[in-house]
């Protein structure tokens, strides 16, 4: 069986159908999923993600306030 890609994973929590988010929402979480992408620089499986590595990214986040990274985070760990 195929392991489902960050990428995947992204597409399908996105979709509003699949889920009852305002369109703000949907838009903060594609902008924190994309950024974690790029900061990863490949398309992991989902499940090969670790702890270590969401941190990492999180702690990367320069000049964003304190709400902004708590949403990233709380988008994170949502999903």
């Amino acid at each position: 069986m195929d392991e489902i890609t960050l990428s995947e994973a992204i597409a399908v929590i996105l979709l509003p159908r699949t889920r009852h988010l305002s369109a703000y929402a949907l838009a903060d979480y594609s902008t924190t999923f994309r950024k974690l992408a790029q900061h990863l620089k490949t398309d992991p499986p989902i499940a090969s993600i670790t702890v270590n590595q969401v941190r990492a990214f999180l702690a990367a986040r320069r000049g964003i306030s304190k709400k902004t990274l708590l949403n990233m985070h709380v988008g994170l760990s949502a999903s």
